[in-house]
């Protein structure tokens, strides 16, 4: 009688199933789980510490794999079928006691993706390849004993050296406070957190925070995941110390149901946001993302985010909010960098933001920061009941401003130019041929030399092509006739371009190489530096200036006047005070063969010829100064005086 047919006394008749699991989702199970060979090998790690072993060791070759530890292994048949055959099996009430992290029973099989297995354990061997037998394994008995248990792996893909390397890295970060010693090709790779150094300590877990990187999670040792700086406001490494609720795959926490971590973030939020408060240097771009998360999400108040600088500009420059909300009129750039949005900005047109305040806030456009920071500004006058808002800016696209800002940008022939401007490009084009020197004495490399081109432009200063050419626009020229510190500015607008590998026409981003480069090149003291390079550029200057007739600014004059005494008095007294010179450790190895030949420094002014001595005994031999006889503390003291003067000329910039 079926099951829905109605039996003679009307009754239905009914039985208990149980649902089971086909192969294809057991499939499913190992491939899905399979994320990397090196998240399959930590699992086995895990497997060790769950069967009590004091250590385990890996050997990672680039065909295959051997693991080896001292556990408990399998000692009965019966422990095989339940706990080795079955996938997703019930650990029980026992089982979880000493599990330190088992909770699925899946792990082992990830590793099954990857490569066929031979487990060796107790009297046991169980032999696996499911690519070539399915889901069919075979077993042995009755073997000599092996202690512990060790896995022989084959790979199905053998791997390059380099991905063998990757992998390696990848179990080393995973298993950095593992509990028991991580042996991997013959390297102790794990470390007990007891023995580091933390911010905090808690019953829940070990806590070091960071300005910067991410937030490393460790769950009980293993690395469950990576938050991103922005999240909490702080990188760093959480290492806990009681189980945290996870994933079937271990790679992320399951934050709604696992209390132990509400109680660990709840200490990470709290002293990231107590070091924001009283933080003296600027904050970080993981900490600014942080606070306005907080201001978003309502767990910070506007008065607590006032003085916070979270608000960034299309320059770069960061601002407070409450400074911002101030500002009549806003528009975001096109792109960070943006040279119209910079020209704009620099016109005040309107204050202009990068698009990564957008991003900071969580929104996609100027119209909703405007309606999100009104929203979160907005507060009650209890006296009168009416409701106002701190921020009151107002957005405007972009587009706006593109047809009142060109950014056309043209390099222009030398005829275009005044004489004065063309004097200024004959330095600064002098000036360029020492650069490749500089570059090469700086960071060991060779580098062409560009061409230094006039050009007009109304979003530029300057710009490269990267390779062949750097333009000047000719509204810079005049700083050469400024003297020491308008040449000084030419020098390092130049050495700004020649930091820029690529063209930086339509774009004005600066990534950590360029400001590395520029930062060393800027900063370095020896032959070629900026300060030796400005100096001989404004001689040059000075000198064609006379040459073509051109009116010099005094200012520009007490540079020349300054290094002329400085060069004089150190004649006078066999000492050198300036000029340009390698020696000792300063001067670097001779380049190899085409690589730029270093230049001798240019010469400081000579002095006057000394007259001649007069006659031994004669009266003005009488009457003048013996060789040894010391000038007057006076006379002294100004010398000194103009000394200090010519050497703070040439190190100003320096300084």
């Amino acid at each position: 009688m079926s099951n829905n047919q109605e039996n003679p006394m009307g009754k239905h008749a009914s039985e208990e199933r149980e649902i089971s699991a086909g192969s294809m989702l057991i499939y499913h199970s190992i491939y899905s789980q399979a994320g990397t060979l090196g998240k399959a090998l930590l699992e086995y790690i895990m497997n060790s510490v769950d069967a009590g072993a004091e250590s385990v060791e890996i050997d990672l070759a680039t065909d295959g794999f051997t693991v080896r530890d001292n556990g408990m292994g399998f000692s009965r048949i019966e422990e095989i079928m339940e706990w080795f055959e079955k996938l997703g099996f019930d650990h029980g009430p026992s089982e979880e006691d000493h599990r330190t992290y088992g909770k699925f029973g899946l792990g082992r099989a990830q590793a099954w993706a990857f490569a066929s297995t031979v487990w060796r354990t107790a009297a046991f061997e169980m032999d696996v390849d499911i690519k070539r037998r399915g889901l069919k394994y075979t077993l042995k008995r009755d073997l000599p004993v092996q202690a512990g248990c060790r896995i022989d792996g084959t790979l199905y893909e053998p791997m390059l050296p380099s991905q063998r390397e990757e992998v390696l890295r990848e179990l080393r970060a995973l298993c950095t406070y593992v509990r028991i010693p991580v042996v991997l090709n013959g390297e102790t790779v794990s470390k007990s957190p007891a023995d580091e150094k933390w911010d905090f300590e808690t019953d829940d877990a070990y806590i070091r925070l960071r300005d910067s990187g991410d937030l490393a999670v460790y769950h009980l040792g293993v690395l469950v995941r990576k938050y991103s700086s922005w999240s909490y406001g702080t990188g760093g490494v959480v290492v806990s110390k009681v189980p945290l609720q996870v994933n079937v795959a271990r790679n992320d926490i399951l934050v709604s149901r696992c209390e132990a971590w509400k109680r660990i973030q709840a200490v990470v939020r709290s002293a990231s946001t107590e070091r924001t408060k009283t933080k003296q240097a600027p904050l970080t771009d993981s900490e600014r993302g942080y606070v306005a998360s907080r201001l978003v999400d309502g767990e910070l108040s506007w008065s607590d985010a006032a003085d916070q600088k979270i608000i960034t500009d299309v320059t770069g420059r960061h601002h407070k909010l409450e400074s911002f909300a101030r500002r009549s009129i806003f528009t975001v750039a096109p792109e960070a960098g943006s040279r119209r949005g910079e020209r704009v900005h620099k016109d005040k047109l309107a204050f202009v933001l990068c698009p990564t305040t957008l991003e900071r806030f969580h929104v996609e456009s100027g119209e909703e920061l405007q309606a999100l920071l009104a929203r979160v500004s907005t507060y009650t006058d209890d006296r009168y009941g009416s409701t106002y808002a701190r921020f009151r800016g107002s957005y405007t696209p972009f587009e706006h401003y593109a047809d009142l800002v060109s950014d056309h940008s043209r390099i222009i022939p030398v005829s275009k130019l005044g004489k004065q401007e063309r004097v200024a490009l004959h330095a600064l084009r002098k000036a360029s041929q020492r650069f490749p020197s500089l570059f090469w004495r700086v960071h060991d490399e060779r580098i062409p030399q560009r061409r230094i081109e006039p050009g007009e432009s109304e979003c530029n200063n300057a710009w490269t092509d990267g390779r062949r050419y750097i333009a000047i626009n000719r509204e810079q020229l005049a700083l050469a006739g400024r003297g020491y510190d308008g040449m000084c500015a030419l020098i390092t607008l130049l050495a700004h371009e020649y930091c820029h590998r690529e063209s930086d026409l339509d774009s004005h981003r600066h990534g950590v190489e360029f400001y590395e480069a520029y930062h060393d090149v800027t900063r370095y003291n020896g032959a070629s530096s900026i300060g030796a390079l400005t100096m001989q550029a404004l001689n040059i200057y000075l000198r064609e200036c006379e040459n073509a007739g051109v009116s010099v600014s005094k200012r520009a004059f007490e540079f020349a006047d300054a290094l002329e005494r400085g060069a004089r008095l150190g004649e006078d007294d066999g000492v050198d005070h300036g000029g340009d010179h390698d020696a000792g450790a300063d001067t670097p190895a001779e380049p190899p063969a085409g690589a730029p030949v270093r230049e001798a420094a240019p010469a400081a002014p000579a002095a006057p010829a000394a007259p001649a001595a007069p006659a031994a005994g004669s009266k003005a031999d009488k009457d003048a100064p013996t060789a040894s006889a010391r000038p007057s503390p006076a006379g002294a003291q100004a010398g000194k005086d103009d000394r200090a003067r010519a050497s703070c000329v040439q190190m100003s910039f320096l300084d």
